[in-house]
């Protein structure tokens, strides 16, 4: 079993960074407020169910003013195409949300 030296886990650790970065600047909203959605699907989910669509999450959107179509756009590419998914997949795929 071969160990990574300090010069490739230096280059992991800058990799990481930047897909961070990148992630974060790609976010329709502050990150505190995705993980604010994340909280109240978690939340509301449980009682009103997926109906398969984005019910929920773009209530949340009007709601506290986020542009529905950047963020609908966005939760597409991680495969959050319904309120459950959104919960279920995003915030655990997206650099800038995990961890």
């Amino acid at each position: 079993m071969s160990k990574r030296s300090p010069e490739n886990k230096r280059l992991l650790a800058e990799w990481k960074a930047k897909q961070r970065k990148d992630a974060e600047a790609a976010l329709p909203a502050s990150r505190e407020m995705l993980l604010a959605l994340f909280d109240e699907l978690d939340e509301r989910l449980p009682v009103e169910g997926c109906d398969h669509s984005l019910r929920l999450t773009l209530a949340w959107a009007d709601r506290v003013r986020v542009d529905a179509e950047r963020l609908k756009h966005w939760l597409r590419e991680y495969a959050g195409f319904c309120d459950c998914e959104v919960l279920a997949n995003v915030q655990d795929s997206n650099p800038a949300l995990s961890e």
